[in-house]
C-alpha cells in the first residue's frame, strides 16, 4: 500500500480577516500574525491556560528561514485570551525582538521555540503549556498509553520526559530539551509542563489539544482501575494509525467522495476549523 499525502491544509482555516488594503507579503504576515493569536486563544478556550495559568504559555510560527512570530510578554492584561494579531512580535533565532508592540519583551522560554526551530527543520510550529493532566502524569512518572483514539499518536511509545521542572531560559537548556524530545512532536517537562510542535501553529497547536485529552483518560484510568489500568493494545494502536490515513479508499467513502465533489480533510484540520471559528473575533469580544 503506497504511503498516503498528508496535506498540510485543504480548507482555509476561519480566523481574523485580514484587512482587504494590505496585500502581498504585508497581507500574508500579517494573516500569520492572525493565526498565531488564534493558537493562543485557543490554547485558553480548551482549559489549557486558564485559572492559574492564564498567563503561562504561548504558542510560535517560524517565519521564512531565521525569523519566528510569537506571542510575547508585558502586555497590559497579559492572558492568552486577549491575544490577537497586532500584539504578536517578530523575533530572530536568537530570541531578538525585531518588531512588535511598544514594552512588550520575548517569552522567558523564547529559547524553547528557537533551539527547536534551528534544530528541527521539519517543524513550522511551537507550542507550550501547563496542561493540568500531563504536568501530573508527568510527576507521577506515569507513561502515557492508548486509552482512547483522541491523541493516541502520543500513547503508542513513551513520550519523551525532561526529568527537571526548571526554565528554559538559556540555549544549553533549549538544546537539552530538543536532545530529549528528539523526533518526537511532544515532550513532557516534569512538574512543568508540555512542548508540542508540528509542521505548521496550527498542527503544534491542535497536537496539544490531543495530547492533554489522552492524558486526562490515562489519569481517569488510573483512577478506575489503578496504576495498571487497561488500555488498548499497541498492535490495535499502530494498525489504527496506519489505517486512519487511508480510510478515503474505504469503496462507499471513495464513491461518495468522487460523486459529491467532497474534500477530505485531517482531524487536525476539522479541530482547527471548528476551535478558530469558535474563538473568532466577532465571538470572543
Amino acid at each position: 500500500m503506497s504511503k498516503p499525502t498528508r496535506r498540510m491544509w485543504a480548507t482555509r482555516p476561519i480566523e481574523t480577516e485580514v484587512s482587504s488594503s494590505i496585500s502581498g507579503k504585508d497581507k500574508d504576515l500579517q494573516q500569520l500574525k492572525e493565526t498565531v493569536a488564534t493558537a493562543n486563544r485557543l490554547l485558553a478556550y480548551t482549559g489549557l491556560s486558564v485559572g492559574p495559568t492564564a498567563y503561562l504559555g504561548h504558542a510560535s510560527s517560524r517565519l521564512g528561514k531565521d525569523k519566528i512570530v510569537m506571542k510575547g510578554r508585558g502586555y497590559p492584561i497579559d492572558s492568552l485570551a486577549k491575544m490577537r494579531g497586532k500584539d504578536m512580535i517578530i523575533l530572530d533565532m536568537e530570541g531578538n525582538v525585531l518588531e512588535g508592540p511598544p514594552g512588550v519583551i520575548p517569552q522567558n522560554e523564547v529559547k524553547m521555540h528557537t533551539r527547536i526551530y534551528l534544530a528541527r527543520k521539519d517543524v513550522g510550529g511551537v507550542v507550550h503549556v501547563h496542561p493540568r493532566y500531563s504536568v501530573l502524569l508527568s510527576v507521577l512518572g506515569k507513561s502515557i498509553v492508548p486509552v482512547c483514539n483522541e491523541g493516541i499518536q502520543f500513547a503508542v511509545k513513551p513520550v519523551p520526559v525532561y526529568k527537571n521542572n526548571e526554565l528554559i531560559c538559556f540555549d544549553n537548556q533549549g538544546d537539552a530539551v530538543v536532545k530529549v524530545m528528539g523526533k518526537s512532536n511532544a515532550v513532557l517537562l516534569r512538574g512543568h509542563g508540555v512542548v508540542t510542535s508540528g509542521r505548521s501553529v496550527q498542527e503544534a497547536t491542535i497536537n496539544m489539544i490531543i495530547l492533554e485529552e489522552q492524558a486526562r483518560m490515562n489519569f481517569l484510568a488510573m483512577q478506575a482501575g489503578g496504576i495498571k489500568h487497561g488500555h488498548i493494545p499497541i498492535a490495535q494502536a499502530k494498525a489504527f494509525l496506519n489505517f486512519y490515513p487511508t480510510m478515503g479508499n474505504v469503496p462507499v467513502l471513495k464513491k461518495a467522495t468522487k460523486e459529491r465533489g467532497h474534500k477530505r480533510t485531517t482531524g487536525t484540520e476539522k479541530l482547527w476549523t471548528i476551535y478558530s471559528d469558535l474563538v473568532r473575533d466577532d465571538k470572543t469580544q
